[in-house]
């Protein structure tokens, strides 16, 4: 005898599809930037976990802000079933000023203008 069963099997688990938003720029005009998560699935059983090196406030939320260069990671759960995903966001910090020195005085963000005084002798 031979018994042939069809078995379909249902994928109850719902990923929320994790979207870190687009990479971000800091610079000395504006050292800190917005990262505008979201996931695929809302609503209240979609919670959101960032990680990354300078987080300003609450890293629980859709939308953080940071303050600094890295890499920052979203990570979407679904609470009724456990599920997760994940997705990145890149900061670069354009804050490239050159560095320059001279007597009591230096270039930074702060410090933009530097007023250099020069003399000669002649012999």
């Amino acid at each position: 005898m031979i018994f042939n069963r069809t078995v379909q099997l249902i994928d109850e688990y719902t990923f929320p599809g994790a979207l870190a938003g687009d990479d971000g720029i800091i610079d000395c005009e504006f050292p800190e930037v917005q990262l505008l998560g979201s996931s695929i699935q809302t609503g209240p059983t979609v919670t959101y976990q960032w990680t990354g090196p300078n987080i300003i406030g609450n890293a629980d939320q859709e939308v953080i802000t940071v303050g600094g260069q890295g890499e920052y990671i979203l990570t979407a759960i679904e609470s009724d079933t456990g599920c997760e995903s994940v997705d990145t966001a890149f900061v670069v910090d354009n804050s490239a000023f050159p560095q320059a020195a001279a007597e009591d005085g230096f270039l930074d963000c702060t410090y933009q203008a530097l007023e250099l005084t020069a003399s000669s002798t002649s012999g």
